[in-house]
C-alpha cells in the first residue's frame, strides 16, 4: 500500500504522482528552500526543477529528475543532471538529454563521490540532504569551470562531424 499519495490517482501510462501529492510536494517545496537559503546567494536562477548559474561564458545547469517509479513506493528518488549551455551558441532547444544544454551527463560522472540517485520520505533531513547537495553543486561547479573549454571543443567537433554526415548524404 502506498502512503506517501493517492496511488488510485496515478494511471499507468503516467507514473508521476497526481498533484497534491506530499512527497512530490516535499521535493518541489525542498527545492525551493535549497535555492532561496543557499543558491540563490551564490547567483543560481531557478526554473521549475532546474537550477542555473551565470558562469560568464555559459550557462551551468542542474535539474533534478523525479524517477519513473516516483509514485509506487513510499520512498521516492531523484536524479541530479548537470548541463552546459554556451552563451555564443545556438541552444538545443530540442536535444532530448536536457533541453538548452549543449553537454549533460549526471552529476556522479562530474564528482566521482556524488550517488547514482538521492532516496527520500516525508520524513528526510533536509538539513543533511541540503548539505550534501550545496557541496555536491559546488565542486561540480569547480569542476565545469575547470574543464569548459575541453567540454566545448568536444560539442563543436560534434556538430562539425554532425554536419558533416548530413552533406554526405545530401550529396
Amino acid at each position: 500500500m502506498l502512503r506517501g499519495c493517492n496511488h488510485a490517482a496515478i494511471t499507468t501510462s503516467n507514473t508521476t504522482a497526481p498533484k497534491g501529492c506530499p512527497v512530490k510536494e516535499w521535493l518541489n517545496t525542498f527545492l525551493s528552500e535549497l535555492h532561496r537559503a543557499y543558491l540563490k546567494p551564490r547567483g543560481f536562477r531557478k526554473h521549475g526543477r532546474t537550477l542555473s548559474l551565470d558562469a560568464g561564458t555559459y550557462y551551468l545547469r542542474f535539474n533534478f529528475q523525479g524517477s519513473d517509479s516516483n509514485g509506487l513506493y513510499e520512498t521516492w528518488k531523484f536524479y541530479i543532471n548537470t548541463g552546459v549551455e554556451f552563451k555564443d551558441l545556438e541552444p538545443e532547444t530540442y536535444w532530448h538529454t536536457f533541453a538548452h544544454t549543449h553537454w549533460a551527463v549526471r552529476i556522479k560522472y562530474v564528482v566521482a563521490e556524488a550517488p547514482d540517485a538521492w532516496r527520500y520520505t516525508l520524513n528526510t533531513d533536509r538539513n543533511a540532504l541540503a548539505a550534501e547537495l550545496v557541496g555536491l553543486i559546488d565542486k561540480t561547479t569547480a569542476n565545469v569551470a575547470g574543464d569548459a573549454g575541453r567540454i566545448r571543443n568536444r560539442y563543436l567537433a560534434k556538430k562539425d562531424a554532425q554536419s558533416a554526415r548530413f552533406n554526405q548524404q545530401a550529396d
